[in-house]
């Protein structure tokens, strides 16, 4: 979505004669040349939960992944 965004932003700079930001062209590059990104979906089991969310219990999932 936010690809999209900017794509935007810097077509309507350039259909409206106004010069090209460098930042657009930064941003672009930094998501990548794919031209669309996925998002894992959220999966949970709400049955147990009472209104208000009091009783829950949630385990933090640590990455594998060295970022």
């Amino acid at each position: 979505m936010v690809k999209g965004l900017v794509s935007a932003a810097k077509l309507k700079r350039q259909v409206t004669d106004k010069p090209a930001l460098p930042a657009f062209d930064q941003i672009l590059h930094a998501l990548g040349e794919q031209p669309y990104f996925s998002i894992q979906p959220l999966v949970c089991n709400i049955r147990n939960i009472s209104p208000g969310g009091n009783g829950r219990r949630w385990y933090p999932r640590r990455s594998t992944r060295d970022d």
